[in-house]
Formats: C-alpha cells, structure tokens, sequence
C-alpha cells in the first residue's frame, strides 16, 4: 500500500510538469518530455526535455540541433538542471522571426550628460558630410534585428551577439530623410540567475554592453570611415539598445519543475553551452488534501515541508 501511494503521488507530481509555458503575446515554451523517465546509476530520476520556443501563432521549428548534455558528476544536491544554449538561440530565432526586435532611438532619449547628442551638430568634426548636408539637425537612430541572435556559454561567460542595421534618419522640417546606414554585430556579455514568482521558479539574464562591429552599408551622404563612429554608437547603444534586451531576457522564463517544489539554496553553474543549476528543495504537493475540505478548515492538519540543505 505504501509503495502503491508513493507511485500514485511520483506520477502526480510528473503529471504537473508543465508542457507548454507562454511567455508572452509572441512566444511560448515547449517543455515536452523527449524520453521516458528513467533512473540513473546514482539512484537520480532523470527527465529529458524538449526546451524549444515557438511563435505562438505560427509554430515551427528552429534551425539548429541541440548541443550534448554532460554526464553528471555530483549527487551532493537534491536536484540538478541543465539549461543548453539551444534554448536561448530558439528565443533568438523566434523573436526575429516575430519581427519586434527593432527599436529608435530619439534625441529626448539621450541623457543631458551624454556628449553625443542626436543633432548634426554634435558632428560636424566627426562626419563633416553629415553636418554639411544637414546642418544643426534633429536625428534618429533607427535599430533594426536582421538576423537571429546567438548566445553561448563557457565555464567563464555568457556572450551573445545580436545582428542588425542602423539607420541614421535626420529630421529636415516635416520629413525624416535617411543619412547613412550601418550594418551592426553588437556584442555582449549576461550575467545569469534564478528567481521565484509566487510557486513558480524563472532563469533569468541581464545583459551588459561590451561593443559593436560597424560596416557602412549604403550612404546618401558620400563615403567615410564608420570608426568615427564607435564611441558614439558604443554610448548610445548603452543607453537604448541593451536596456530594450534586458525588457525580455530580465524577467526570464519558467524553469519545468513540479508542482509545489521549491527551490532551496540554488547554485548555478557555467560550462560549454550549458547552464547548471544545483539545488536543494522544499516539496509541498497542491494534491495533498482532504477529501473533505470543509472538516479540514476546522482541524486542520498542515502537511509541513522539510527543507534539506
């Protein structure tokens, strides 16, 4: 009976695992299992799972192959998730495919210590043609995704690279006219952590501008060196574009566990592609209950959970 029970309430606690998240008007996860769960040598219950995003609407499936997980090394800790870095490039995909990945910035935007201010003026040493053609001028930066962003992992850092296009508009009276426009690879580093949110546990990064590769892909203005422009593009991409990233990848997305688990003490860990999360836990099932509810609001009797560091 007793070995009955607690192969009623594993499969229960297996059948809260969460299939599929959405995470926001575009997107959704996809936590399907890929294997039978199975036990390993270490006596660990070990699930395989999917880890892919979509696009709500019109769900396909990423170009890319999941990388190998590692073998475990450790069984000093209740419970150990490894996140790849497919799951990230799926976001990258998905949100590029979705087309909202575009931002401007406007020279309200600019902080008033910032030297690089969104007016021609502010150029006219730097891209004399600029200046000349549209003396003392409002622009805009128009930043544009092309292209997938690629995240990878090392047992030192989290990097990702985000493809795009710049297109530096200026304001001529009634008419944003197109000066000049660049080809971007901005380039990052993350920092990376867990949260909870009520009964639920995220993964979370917080990216962190590193610099930008430029390349002048068409110009209305004639040609000059676009490293003129780095440190210009370096402090506004600060202020604008990484904070614009940080909107998506800081509140994370839900990390696939069951129902009533709660993550205790949890250490995360960096390797090639790979996220490891190590960590104790608390388990209060939401099936442990009565069967009538209404006596056990008068004596109750709460099912406390045991919390092993």
């Amino acid at each position: 009976a007793g070995k009955q029970a607690i192969n009623t309430q594993a499969n229960q606690a297996l059948e809260s695992l969460p299939v599929i998240i959405s995470i926001d008007s575009h997107t959704e996860i996809d936590y399907s299992l890929v294997a039978p769960p199975s036990y390993n040598t270490a006596n660990f219950l070990e699930t395989t799972h999917k880890g892919e995003f979509y696009l709500t609407d019109h769900p396909t499936e990423a170009p890319y192959t999941p990388v190998a997980l590692p073998a475990a090394t450790s069984t000093d800790r209740m419970m150990y998730l490894w996140l790849t870095s497919y799951i990230a490039n799926t976001a990258g995909y998905v949100y590029q495919q979705a087309g909202i990945l575009h931002y401007t910035i406007t020279p309200n935007m600019v902080p008033s210590s910032l030297p690089f201010k969104l007016n021609t003026t502010a150029y006219k040493f730097i891209v004399p043609q600029l200046y000349e053609k549209y003396p003392n001028m409002a622009m805009e930066l128009e930043v544009n995704n092309t292209a997938p962003m690629t995240v990878s992992t090392t047992a030192q850092v989290v990097t990702g690279t985000v493809p795009g296009t710049v297109r530096v508009l200026v304001q001529t009276g009634n008419a944003t006219v197109e000066a000049f426009t660049l080809g971007a690879l901005i380039h990052a580093n993350a920092t990376v952590g867990t949260h909870a949110e009520g009964t639920k546990q995220f993964i979370s990064a917080k990216a962190s501008y590193l610099y930008t590769d430029l390349t002048l892909l068409n110009s209305g203005i004639g040609n000059f060196s676009v490293h003129v422009l780095d440190a210009a593009v370096n402090a506004l991409c600060e202020i604008g574009v990484i904070p614009f990233i940080n909107k998506y990848t800081v509140p994370g997305f839900q990390i696939p566990i069951v129902d009533g688990l709660a993550l205790v003490n949890p250490t995360l860990t960096l390797g090639q592609d790979f996220v490891l999360i190590a960590t104790d836990f608390s388990y209060t099932p939401s099936f442990y209950k009565k069967e009538d509810e209404s006596k056990e609001d008068k004596e109750r009797t709460s099912f406390v959970p045991i919390d092993v560091v």
